[in-house]
C-alpha cells in the first residue's frame, strides 16, 4: 500500500469518524442530530483547514496531510469514547411497522444502489461533470502547485473569479498530492448531510419521523440532488450549511446558541456561492420574526450572535479576498456581474424567474417515451406555452441532473401539499416557498434552466412532500419509489456508461505525454476547458502551468526560445485562423494579448526549435522542444 492508497482511506473514513466523534450525545439529541453534527463538523474542519494553509501559502502535500491525520486522530479518540453509547443506543431501537415502509425501504435500496454505483465511478474514472474538470478541480490542482490561492494569468474566468470556499473544502485528495479521484466523495457527504438536516427541520415542525424521512429520500431523489453525486458539487456545498444551520437552531436547547451556529454556518454557504445569501433572507424571516421577543429576552444572545457573524465575515473574507485581490469586487469583476440579473431590467429579471416556474412545472413529463414526446408536447402546445410566455422553447423536459429540479413530482400540485401544512402556517409557507424561489431564481440571469442554483427551495419543496408523506404515507412512498426508480434507471441505461467510454477516451493520450514528460510541467497555450484536469492525470501525476504572451519588447521567437528553459513541452491550439492567449477578461493581472494569426504561430514554433509529438483532446497537439 503506497502512502495515498493510504490517505484515500482515511479520506473515505473521515465523516464517519466526525459522525462517531458525537456518539455518546446519541440517547439525548437522536441519531440524526449526531449524524449532522458530525457531518457539519467535517464540513467546518475542512474548510478551515485548506483556508488556513492557503492563505499562508503553505498548500502543500505536507501540511496538509499533518492537518488531516490531526483531525483523524482527534475523531478516532472521541469516537472510541462513543462506541459503547453507540452499541446501547441501537440496541435499544424499537420498530412499529406501517403500510408505506415497503415504499420506503425500497427507496433507501435503490438510492444506496444508486449512490454506489456514482461513488465507484468517482473512485475508479474520476468526476464525469463538465464543470468538475473545467475548473473546479483545475482551480484545486493550481492552488495545490503553488501552495497558495493567488490569482494567474488563466485565460478562464471561472479560474480565479468565483469564491474560493466550495472548491477548498471539496477537493482534499488534491491536497493530499493523491489526484483527483475520489474528488466528489465529499460533495456526496454533503448531499447526505443536507438530507439528515431536511428530516431535522421537519420533525421540528411537528412532521412525523415517517414523513419527514419520506421527505429527505424524496430531496436526495430529485435529479438536480441525487444524479449530481459524482461531482465536484459546489452548489451542495453552499446548501447544505444553510440546511444544517436551520437544522441545529431548530432543535437547539439555547437560542443563543442557535442563533450563534445558524450565522456561522450561512457564512460557511455564503462562502461557497454568494447567491445563497439572497435565499437566507426569507428563511430567517420565518425563523426569527416569530421569537423576537423570546430572542430579545435570552440572555447572551447579542454575544452569541456577534460571535456567529464574525466567524460569517472571516469565512467570506477568507473565501472571497482572493478574488477582490484580482479584480477589484467581491463579485469577479465585468464577468462576474454578468451573472447576476439585480441591475438590469425588471422584465428580464421576471422572465428569469417565469422561466424557472415554467420548465419546473412540466418536468413530470420526463417520465413520457422519448418516441412519444413530440407528438404529447404538441398535444400540449408547450412550444406555443412558451413563445406566449416570451420565453425560448429550449428547456423540454428531459432527465438531466443540470436541466430538473424535482424530477416526476409535480409543482402543479403545490396547493395540494399546502393543504398537509398546519392551518394558521399555510399561508407563511406559501410566502417563504415564493420568496425562496424568486431569491434564488431571480439573481441568476444566464443559464436560464440551471437547476443546480435552485436547491433551497427544492430541499422546502421536498419537506411539503413530507408534510404530505405523513399524511398519506402509501401515496407519496409510491411516488417516491419511483422518483428513486427514474434516477436508478438512467444511471443504468444512459447515465454512467454513456459518460465513461468519452471520458477514458478523453484523457489516454494525456496520460501517454504523461509518462514521458519526465516531470517536467506541460505548458499550456490553449483557452480550452479541462485540458488542466487530464494534463495533470487523475493520480495528479504530471503537473501543468500557464503561457500567455512574451514580454513588451520580446519577439515571439526569442519568448518561445526561453520557454525551454521551464519546460521541454507546450500544449496549444492550432485549429482556429487567430490564437489569442492569456485572459480574455478585465483584471488587476495585467493587459489583454495581442492575437497572433495561427500559421504565423507554428512557424515561430517550429523556428524556436519545437516539433510536433502527438494529438490530444482540448489541447490539440502537443509539441517538443529539440
Amino acid at each position: 500500500m503506497d502512502a495515498c492508497e493510504f490517505y484515500r482511506i482515511l479520506h473515505v473514513a473521515l465523516p464517519f469518524l466526525f459522525i462517531l466523534s458525537f456518539a455518546r450525545s446519541i440517547p439525548h439529541r437522536g441519531f440524526a442530530w449526531v449524524v449532522l453534527a458530525g457531518l457539519t463538523s467535517y464540513q467546518v474542519s475542512l474548510f478551515l483547514l485548506t483556508m488556513g494553509l492557503g492563505h499562508l501559502e503553505v498548500l502543500r502535500a505536507l501540511p496538509y496531510r499533518m492537518g488531516f491525520l490531526s483531525l483523524v486522530g482527534v475523531t478516532a479518540w472521541f469516537s472510541l469514547r462513543g462506541l459503547s453509547t453507540l452499541g446501547r443506543s441501537i440496541l435499544s431501537i424499537r420498530y412499529k411497522p406501517g403500510w408505506g415502509d415497503p415504499f420506503i425501504g425500497a427507496a433507501c435500496v435503490l438510492t444506496v444502489v444508486s449512490f454506489y454505483w456514482q461513488w465507484v465511478n468517482d473512485w475508479t474514472i474520476g468526476a464525469i461533470h463538465f464543470d468538475s474538470v473545467g475548473y473546479h478541480i483545475t482551480r484545486a490542482l493550481l492552488w495545490f502547485d503553488q501552495g497558495n490561492f493567488a490569482a494567474w494569468r488563466t485565460a478562464n474566468w471561472h479560474h480565479i473569479g468565483l469564491p474560493l470556499g466550495g472548491d477548498a473544502e471539496l477537493q482534499p485528495t488534491i491536497f493530499l498530492g493523491c489526484g483527483w479521484l475520489g474528488a466528489a466523495w465529499v460533495s456526496m457527504v454533503d448531499s447526505i448531510g443536507a438530507a439528515v438536516a431536511l428530516y431535522i427541520i421537519q420533525v421540528a415542525f411537528g412532521i412525523g419521523a415517517r414523513g419527514a424521512l419520506l421527505g429527505a429520500i424524496a430531496f436526495l431523489s430529485f435529479p438536480s440532488v441525487g444524479l449530481r453525486i459524482n461531482e465536484v458539487n459546489t452548489d451542495m456545498a453552499a446548501a447544505f450549511p444553510v440546511l444544517a444551520g436551520v437544522a441545529l437552531f431548530l432543535s437547539s436547547r439555547s437560542l443563543s446558541y442557535g442563533i450563534c451556529v445558524y450565522l456561522a454556518l450561512i457564512g460557511l454557504g455564503v462562502a461557497a456561492k454568494a447567491y445563497v445569501l439572497f435565499a437566507a433572507i426569507p428563511i430567517s424571516i420565518v425563523l426569527f420574526v416569530p421569537r423576537l421577543r423570546e430572542l430579545w429576552r435570552t440572555p447572551g444572545i447579542v454575544r452569541r450572535s456577534l460571535l456567529g457573524g464574525v466567524f460569517a465575515v472571516l469565512c467570506f473574507l477568507l473565501s472571497y479576498g482572493p478574488v477582490y485581490a484580482a479584480f477589484g469586487s467581491f463579485h469577479g469583476g465585468e464577468q462576474g456581474q454578468r451573472l447576476s440579473a439585480y441591475g438590469r431590467p425588471v422584465k428580464e429579471v421576471a422572465l428569469t424567474t417565469l422561466s424557472h416556474t415554467v420548465t419546473w412545472s412540466v418536468e413530470p413529463l420526463i417520465l413520457v417515451p422519448k418516441d412519444n414526446r413530440d407528438a404529447v408536447f404538441g398535444f400540449l402546445k408547450l412550444k406555443e406555452i412558451y413563445e406566449w410566455l416570451g420565453l425560448t422553447p429550449r428547456w423540454f423536459p428531459q432527465i438531466h441532473s443540470g436541466e430538473n429540479r424535482s424530477g416526476i413530482f409535480p409543482l402543479l400540485l403545490l396547493p395540494w401539499l399546502l393543504m398537509a401544512v398546519k392551518r394558521g402556517y399555510r399561508i407563511r409557507v406559501l410566502v417563504l416557498f415564493v420568496g425562496l424561489f424568486c431569491s434564488v431564481t431571480s439573481p441568476m440571469s444566464l443559464n436560464l434552466g440551471a437547476t443546480r442554483f435552485a436547491l433551497l427551495s427544492s430541499a422546502l419543496f421536498a419537506v411539503l412532500w413530507g408534510a404530505r408523506g405523513a399524511r398519506n404515507p402509501v401515496l407519496v412512498g409510491a411516488l417516491v419509489l419511483a422518483s428513486t426508480w427514474v434516477s436508478f434507471d438512467y444511471l443504468r441505461g444512459q447515465g454512467i456508461s454513456k459518460w465513461t467510454p468519452n471520458y477514458k477516451e478523453e484523457i489516454e493520450p494525456y496520460r501517454k505525454v504523461g509518462e514521458v514528460m519526465a516531470g517536467e510541467p506541460l505548458l499550456i497555450f490553449s483557452r480550452g476547458l479541462a485540458t488542466e484536469a487530464f494534463a495533470s492525470g487523475r493520480q495528479g501525476r504530471w503537473r501543468f502551468a500557464y503561457i500567455d504572451c512574451p514580454p513588451e519588447g520580446v519577439t515571439y521567437r526569442d519568448w518561445l526560445v526561453s520557454l525551454k528553459s521551464r519546460s521541454h513541452w507546450i500544449g496549444v491550439a492550432l485549429d482556429t485562423p487567430v490564437s489569442r492567449f492569456g485572459p480574455l477578461y478585465r483584471s488587476r493581472l495585467g493587459p489583454f494579448c495581442a492575437e497572433i494569426p495561427s500559421e504565423r504561430l507554428r512557424q515561430e514554433l517550429e523556428g524556436a526549435g519545437w516539433r510536433y509529438y502527438a494529438n490530444v483532446s482540448y489541447v490539440e497537439q502537443v509539441w517538443r522542444a529539440n
